[in-house]
């Protein structure tokens, strides 16, 4: 079965995942001199290319209303791509 990657957008804002590298927290809650603090975590999914085409205009409406519309034109592009299985 082909897969499709998902992109940035379709992964955090379909899945709700966030990336947080230790440059978000406050120095104050770090601990002293934890190397682990300063690695940020990346995750990703696959999704195939008819889930893709599935969650794109959910995604797009999110993307529009937050006023991302740089991640909504991809959303949409992946829509018109893969919506049509």
């Amino acid at each position: 079965m082909e897969r499709a990657a998902a992109p940035l957008d379709v992964q955090e804002y379909a899945s709700g995942a966030a990336a947080l590298s230790a440059s978000h927290l406050d120095p104050s809650r770090r601990p002293a001199g934890a190397l682990l603090s300063l690695i940020k975590t990346v995750t990703y999914q696959r999704l195939t290319r008819k889930a893709s085409g599935r969650v794109a205009p959910i995604v797009a409406r999110i993307c529009e209303i937050e006023g991302m519309l740089a991640h909504k034109a991809t959303a949409d592009l992946r829509e018109t791509r893969y919506g049509k299985d």
